[in-house]
């Protein structure tokens, strides 16, 4: 038994394709961003006194147009899964890897919510996350110029948080929070 075909998706007679496609073009939340900085990495989090892989992708500084906050963003290589969203703040310290000349490793929150029933407590438990320590390893090809470039884009985009942290204090606009205060706005 079976439905009779030609082998190409369709029933005889019927020209209409069974999977429709849809026209809408798939938001990422990065529309209303810039890209400072893009480079392939592998990305690493400290979970239980050890470094365990999250995966492999483009690890980007973005920032956005309207209110300039910077965040590092990494999509997995197949450009669908979100390894890392956080906040570049005015805290955020980078340090050399230990055992790699290619590598950096920093503490942040990963906005990263995980997705599925399966995973609704930890979703719930996210929403009073503490920092994290993760790490990027660049590829050894050009790492020198991949590091300097990262820590010159992100140098750059603290200077800029700073600036205009120091024109709210002064009430001439709105303060760009710290990571503590982005997280305790999740909640």
């Amino acid at each position: 038994g079976g439905m009779e075909g030609d082998g190409d998706g369709t029933a005889r007679g019927d020209s209409k394709p069974i999977y429709q496609m849809s026209s809408e073009p798939v938001k990422t939340g990065e529309e209303e961003d810039e890209c400072l900085f893009c480079e392939f990495a592998q990305l690493f989090e400290f979970e239980s006194a050890t470094w365990k892989g999250r995966g492999k992708g483009n690890l980007r500084i973005n920032r956005n147009l309207k209110d300039h906050r910077a965040r590092l963003v990494m999509k997995g290589h197949n450009g669908l899964h979100l390894l890392l969203n956080a906040n570049l703040w005015d805290g955020i310290n980078f340090s050399k890897m230990e055992g790699t000349t290619h590598g950096l490793t920093f503490a942040c929150v990963n906005h990263v919510r995980p997705s599925g029933q399966a995973k609704k407590e930890e979703a719930e438990k996210e929403e009073g996350k503490e920092l994290t320590t993760y790490a990027v390893r660049f590829r050894e090809k050009n790492a020198g110029e991949q590091l300097a470039s990262f820590i010159e884009c992100t140098k750059d985009c603290l200077a800029e948080l700073k600036r205009e942290n120091k024109k709210e204090e002064a009430g001439e606009g709105e303060a760009i929070p710290t990571e503590a205060a982005a997280a305790q706005e999740q909640v």
